[in-house]
């Protein structure tokens, strides 16, 4: 990732209106040096708050729709506004890209909001991308720039109470509300007489059985002044039934990904609260478009909807291992498996994802079923494709599309992408070793170009990843029974990271899977970029990093290329941030002891990136989703050719 040079904002004091309200006060329960502008109300007597919701997962896509919603904000010109939280994409091991991120991807946005802003602490603002609960680093930034992690204060006849959702995270993850917030808010809510009470937070603790909500709701219902509840995280907007008189609300996204269509609650929208006298209202403000009521998504929807995307593949998806077809025409018969999880009957088409470019066909070419209430209905297709010298460049994909109809009578699609894994079958042919000094002109990979270049086709981007080309990944057998890797990646953060809590690898890196004798999955990760004996590690289930066991039969070289030096400036321009990666370790490393006797064997092989942030992207050389699909491989020529249908 690329730095830009970043101005620093000690506080986030944006907006600050002459006139404030005497004896404005903040009940911080955390520590900060932010001090909150004091609002000026437009007409006395009258509230009129706006509320925005979450930005983050949306790329720099996301970034003008925030600048539309805070030039809606500013037109409709409330007296402050909330925040739901998940201000800034975060999850960074740098201090200085949460900065660069505060500043440039937030407050230069907000700033031109023309009212004070009270903001709510989201897991993105907070989190740290060492995943260790322990490092403080973001919640420290965040009481720096944004304010307290939990406060509260009295405007006129309201009390409004921001809560920090990701307080209660301790070693094993769980979020709640901790003790001393608890006890905090006790003490919050028996000092104030407002009328109304409304609470803010990210993530909506009520929908998850951990969330231990039951004690704040508790305390809220108690007051008999609680009017609302309203949180973010989701991404998709969602109206709840009242509950002890309290309304709980969950907000879509203002510029971040939406996670629902739009009739699911998959829109941007910014709120507007509007308290006078003993009344309160809410409105939704979709950006660029028209109001809508605040009910415009139930949660018995999305409920529906969430049924329907929570179906696994065994339950709705191709319940048939494809076998890749590789100099011969595929055509296999498969298995496909629909199952309805709903109260009501519903219309489910199924077709193959079209404009991939794999030529695979489907007969029939569209499927059209009615499953009734809580059925499962099974049928079979039949997938063609025509002979290749190499495997296809991408499995097929399925899509999978429930037509559901919400309780306003509105229809509106929820598709599940199933791609197709297929189990590829190879024999890595023996070749002398490549040349230790590693090549990457574009014109060929001097001792590699005899060697197997695997796809890598299930390689995804995350949000918060940059987005950089796959690279390629090359394979070769040098004989005494050792194995050699290549890589030549496109890499602008190269990254080494030795200190992980968890047993997700927060580093680049390359993992080497295979199922044993037993079918047990075993792993070897090797970390190009590390010094020392850690470069190669045994990994072990459920164990942090630090705790594997070193490997030290594994030679690894990497360098990174200096494109500048080619020839070609349309390469130089493309490939400025080549990182070359070359390794040699026995086959018995990868794929057992007992290799040869058991050949072929079923193995993987993923390419981890990691920017310096929390989660890792992986590319990788089998579907990563379920070990049927690994490739099988052997070592020689094949034992026969197989006869072309």
């Amino acid at each position: 990732m690329t730095m830009r040079r970043t101005r620093l904002l000690v506080s986030l004091t944006l907006g600050l209106t002459a006139g404030g309200l005497p004896g404005f006060q903040v009940n911080p329960g955390t520590p900060t040096s932010v001090v909150f502008p004091e609002p000026a109300l437009a007409q006395p007597g009258r509230l009129h708050v706006d509320i925005l919701s979450d930005r983050t997962t949306g790329f720099d896509e996301g970034l003008p729709v925030l600048e539309a919603a805070v030039a809606e904000i500013r037109e409709d010109g409330p007296d402050f506004v909330m925040t739901v939280g998940d201000m800034i994409n975060g999850y960074t091991r740098s201090e200085d890209e949460w900065r660069r991120e505060f500043v440039e991807e937030w407050a230069q946005y907000i700033e031109q909001l023309g009212a004070p802003l009270f903001p709510s602490a989201g897991n993105h603002d907070t989190r740290p991308g060492s995943g260790n609960p322990g490092d403080d680093m973001g919640e420290r930034l965040y009481r720096e720039h944004f304010g307290p992690l939990y406060y509260s204060f009295d405007i006129e006849n309201a009390h409004f109470i921001s809560l920090y959702s990701d307080d209660g995270l301790g070693p094993e993850w769980e979020l709640h509300i901790g003790e001393a917030q608890l006890a905090w808010l006790r003490d919050d809510l028996e000092a104030t007489a407002a009328e109304h009470i409304f609470v803010f937070l990210h993530r909506p603790l009520w929908m998850s059985e951990r969330g231990r909500w039951d004690s704040v709701h508790a305390l809220l219902a108690a007051t008999g002044r609680c009017r609302a509840v309203i949180a973010g995280h989701n991404h998709a907007y969602e109206w709840f039934p009242e509950r002890d008189g309290i309304q709980y609300l969950v907000l879509g996204a203002t510029g971040g990904t939406h996670s629902a269509v739009e009739f699911a609650g998959g829109f941007d929208h910014w709120c507007r609260l509007t308290i006078e006298g003993s009344t309160w209202q809410i409105e939704t403000k979709i950006v660029g478009g028209a109001w809508v009521p605040p009910d415009h998504i139930l949660h018995a929807d999305a409920e529906a909807r969430r049924l329907v995307e929570r179906l696994s593949n065994d339950e709705a998806g191709v319940q048939t291992t494809l076998q890749a077809p590789s100099g011969l025409n595929a055509r296999e018969e498969v298995v496909i498996r629909l199952t309805n999880p709903l109260e009501t009957a519903v219309p489910v088409s199924l077709e193959l994802a079209s404009g991939r470019g794999d030529g695979w066909t489907m007969t029939p070419t569209y499927f059209r079923r009615v499953l009734d209430a809580h059925a499962t209905d099974e049928f079979t297709a039949v997938l063609t494709r025509p002979g290749s010298q190499d495997p296809p460049p991408a499995e097929p994909q399925m899509n999978i599309q429930y037509q559901l109809t919400d309780s306003r009578g509105r229809a509106y699609p929820v598709t599940l992408r199933r791609r197709l894994g297929w189990q590829t079958q190879v024999r890595i042919l023996a070749q002398t070793r490549a040349t230790r000094t590693v090549d990457a002109r574009r014109e060929g990979l001097e001792g590699w170009d005899g060697a197997m270049a695997i796809s890598t086709p299930t390689w995804g981007w995350a949000p918060w990843e940059t987005r950089e080309p796959a690279g390629d990944v090359r394979i070769s057998w040098g004989g005494e029974d050792r194995i050699h890797i290549f890589a030549r990646l496109i890499d602008a953060d190269p990254v080494d990271f030795a200190d992980n809590h968890s047993e997700q690898i927060r580093s680049d890196a390359l993992v080497l899977r295979s199922l044993d004798a037993s079918g047990e999955e075993q792993a070897v990760a090797i970390f190009p970029y590390r010094e020392g004996p850690r470069r190669a590690l045994r990994v072990l289930e459920d164990q942090p990093e630090t705790a594997w066991p070193v490997v030290e039969t594994v030679e690894v070289a990497q360098r990174r290329h200096n494109a500048t030096n080619d020839a070609s400036e349309e390469f130089a321009a493309r490939y400025r941030d080549v990182r070359l990666w070359e390794v040699s370790l026995p086959v018995a490393e990868w794929m057992g002891g007992d290799w040869q006797t058991r050949e072929p064997v079923a193995v993987n092989l993923e390419v981890l990136d990691n920017d310096g942030r929390y989660f890792t992207s992986t590319r990788s050389w089998a579907p990563w989703w379920g070990t049927e699909h690994w490739a099988l491989v052997g070592f020689g020529p094949p034992a026969r050719p197989a006869s072309a249908e």
